[in-house]
């Protein structure tokens, strides 16, 4: 059964300029374990957004393509499958301006795979994402937001008795 092993996260609500990295704190990894960071960025006009991540032994790819809509924030999600064993932070540099920007890595072992990986928009004041898992499921999600807030943040997971953990920033 999968298990998040590992976790760990950046400083949130750091401006960061263009070129330079916003980095999450120090992971450990086995062979076949899935890396996966989040990034989220403040503002992306459009074209702001983070490169591919980068840490010692590991090569990042896309999970989803980012909401790339002027006036909202960006979000991103890349995925690796370590070839050995490390350990280290991850980072991922920003390309154009200078914004407020975060990012959460997580250590999966003992995954079967990737399922479903949309990222949603939100304008308004409600989130819904569908998904359909089986028992032993790990969902990962992120949030970025202008005012995010830890008590404003309620899930709503449904069958097959999921076990919830939210963390915020």
């Amino acid at each position: 059964m999968a298990s998040i092993v590992d976790h760990n996260l950046s400083t949130f609500n750091v401006a960061v300029s263009i070129g330079n990295p916003i980095t999450t704190g120090s992971v450990a990894w086995q062979t076949g374990d899935r890396v996966v960071f989040f990034g989220g960025i403040e503002e992306d006009g459009g074209s702001i957004l983070l490169n591919t991540p980068t840490a010692t032994g590991l090569t990042f790819s896309p999970l989803a393509s980012p909401d790339q809509t002027a006036s909202q924030c960006w979000g991103g999600m890349w995925h690796a499958v370590a070839g050995s064993n490390g350990s280290g932070a991850v980072s991922a540099t920003i390309a154009g301006g200078t914004f407020t920007c975060g990012a959460h890595v997580w250590v999966i072992r003992g995954d079967g795979g990737l399922g479903a990986t949309p990222i949603i928009s939100m304008i308004g004041t409600s989130l819904t994402a569908s998904l359909n898992t089986t028992a032993g499921s790990i969902v990962l999600g992120a949030m970025f937001d202008y005012n995010l807030r830890d008590t404003g943040y309620t899930g709503t997971p449904s069958s097959p008795t999921p076990t919830e953990r939210t963390e915020g920033q």
